[in-house]
């Protein structure tokens, strides 16, 4: 999922629009990973559209983090 986010830093992204095969989950298993994200500090909910998500400057940190292992590794 903050892989996925990473690539849309800057942008609210609705979580029914990621695709299942990379996330293979039911909508409710994706909210609640979004709000463990949200609890870590890496990801923002939003307050009147809880679907749409966004990371935060921590969890654009980790994203970073992420694809730069991903790199290495392959």
């Amino acid at each position: 999922m903050i892989d996925h986010l990473g690539e849309v830093v800057d942008k609210w992204t609705d979580i029914r629009e990621v695709s299942l095969i990379a996330a293979p989950c039911t909508m409710l298993e994706m909210l609640e990973i979004c709000r463990g994200l949200e609890d870590k500090g890496l990801l923002e909910i939003n307050r009147i559209h809880e679907t749409w998500v966004r990371l935060n400057g921590t969890g654009r940190v980790k994203a970073l983090e992420l694809q730069k292992q991903n790199v290495e590794n392959n």
